[in-house]
C-alpha cells in the first residue's frame, strides 16, 4: 500500500511539473506567435522549465547581437543565434522598420551547440526573441530539421506593449525583464555564434 501511495505520489508531481512547463492554453496566443509545434511558455515560467529538464534542454536567445548589447539578454541562456539579419541598408515602408531575411546558418549553429552538449533531437529547446514573433521561424526550421521539443517565449524579453494607461506604446506587460528575472547588458564573446554575425553596411 506504501509503494502504491509513493507512485501515484511520483505520478502527481510528474503531472503538476507537466502541466507547469506548459501552462500557456495554445487557443490564447495571438495568432502571430503561434508555431507549427504549439509549445509555448511564459518567460517567468521559463527558469523553473529549465530546472525540470535536467540539463537536456537549450535556452536560445534569437534576436540580434545589437539587440543583447543595447538591450539586454536573460541571464542563463546558452547562447545567441539570430534567426533573423536586419538590412540596415534597406527600409521597408510597408513594415515600417528595416528589411531582414533569414539566417541561413541558424539550424547549423543550434545543431553544433547541441552537439557539442551532448544533446540529440528529443532534447528540449526554449527560444526567446523580443516579444514572441520572431521565435515563430526558428520554430518552424527546428521543426522541419527534426526537433519536435521546441518551446516558444510567447512574451519574449521585452514583452508586449501596453495597450492603455501611463505605459501605452511602452513594452510593458509582461515578458522577462518584466517578471523581474535576471539579465545583464553584457552576453560575452562565449554567448555569440561569430559566424552568423554580419556587420552593420558602412554609410558615408
Amino acid at each position: 500500500m506504501k509503494t502504491l501511495l509513493k507512485l501515484l505520489a511520483a505520478g502527481l508531481l510528474a503531472a503538476s511539473l507537466t502541466a507547469h512547463a506548459g501552462d500557456v492554453d495554445p487557443a490564447s496566443v495571438p495568432e502571430k506567435k503561434r508555431t507549427v509545434l504549439a509549445k509555448y511558455l511564459n518567460a517567468a515560467d521559463v527558469p523553473g522549465f529549465i530546472a525540470q529538464q535536467n540539463k537536456n534542454v537549450l535556452f536560445i536567445d534569437v534576436r540580434t547581437p545589437q539587440e543583447l548589447q543595447l538591450i539586454g539578454f536573460a541571464q542563463g541562456i546558452d547562447a545567441n543565434i539570430p534567426i533573423v539579419h536586419f538590412r540596415y541598408d534597406r527600409w521597408n515602408e510597408k513594415l515600417g522598420d528595416f528589411d531582414n531575411e533569414l539566417n541561413p546558418d541558424f539550424v547549423n549553429q543550434v545543431e553544433n551547440l547541441a552537439f557539442e552538449r551532448n544533446l540529440d533531437s528529443n532534447a528540449a529547446i526554449v527560444v526567446m526573441c523580443r516579444s514572441g514573433d520572431r521565435s515563430t521561424k526558428a520554430v518552424t526550421l527546428l521543426s522541419e530539421a527534426g526537433y519536435k521539443n521546441v518551446w516558444s517565449v510567447v512574451d519574449g524579453f521585452e514583452g508586449d506593449m501596453a495597450n492603455a494607461g501611463a505605459n501605452k506604446g511602452k513594452r510593458s506587460v509582461n515578458g522577462w525583464k518584466n517578471a523581474g528575472l535576471p539579465w545583464s547588458y553584457k552576453p560575452g564573446k562565449p554567448l555569440f555564434h561569430l559566424s552568423t554575425l554580419k556587420s552593420e553596411p558602412a554609410r558615408n
